[in-house]
C-alpha cells in the first residue's frame, strides 16, 4: 500500500511520544517494516515539512530506503492550481493532498485531521478515472494497509 500522509499527521505516525500514535502506529509499521510506501510532492506540502524539521531526518531516511515516492513538484502544483481554479473553498487548505492523490493514483489518505475529512469525500474534487481515496484516520483502518491498495508508482 502507498498512501499520503497529511503533514499535521506525522507526528502521530512516527512520534511513539505523540497521543494518537497508537492508533496510527499501524502505519508507521506498514512503511518501515512492509510493503508500504509513503507518497508525496509539490511546494505546498514540502513547505509543510520544512516546518517540521524533526521529520525530515525520518523522512531522509525513508528515501534511501526506497519507502518513500517523491512526485514531480510541477505537476502537483499545476494540479493543485488546476483544483483552486475550479473550485472555490475558501475553508480547505489540503488542495495539495487531492493533487498528490491525483498524480499518483494513491488510493489512501492517512489524515488525524477531522476539518479536511469531509473535504477528502468529495468526489466532484476527483477527475473520471480516479477513485476517491479512502481514508487512514484510526487503528480501526488496519485493514486498508494491504498489497491490493499498492498503486503503479510503488511497485
Amino acid at each position: 500500500m502507498c498512501l499520503v500522509i497529511d503533514t499535521c499527521t506525522l507526528a502521530s505516525v512516527f512520534n511513539p511520544q505523540d497521543k494518537n500514535h497508537g492508533n496510527f502506529y499501524p502505519v508507521r509499521k506498514w512503511i518501515v517494516e512492509r510493503d508500504g510506501k509513503m507518497v508525496f510532492g509539490g511546494s505546498k506540502y514540502k513547505r509543510e515539512l520544512k516546518k517540521m524539521p524533526k521529520y525530515l531526518p525520518i523522512i531522509a531516511e525513508l528515501q534511501r530506503a526506497g519507502k518513500c515516492v517523491l512526485l514531480d513538484d510541477f505537476l502537483v502544483d499545476d494540479k493543485e492550481n488546476d483544483i483552486k481554479r475550479k473550485y472555490i473553498y475558501r475553508d480547505f487548505d489540503d488542495v495539495h493532498i487531492v493533487a498528490i492523490v491525483i498524480v499518483s493514483r494513491v488510493r489512501i489518505i492517512c489524515t488525524n485531521e477531522k476539518r479536511a475529512i469531509p473535504w477528502y469525500k468529495k468526489k466532484e474534487l476527483y477527475p473520471k478515472g480516479i477513485k476517491k481515496p479512502k481514508l487512514y484516520t484510526s487503528k480501526n483502518n488496519r485493514n486498508l494497509l494491504k498489497r491490493k491498495h499498492i498503486v503503479q508508482l510503488c511497485k
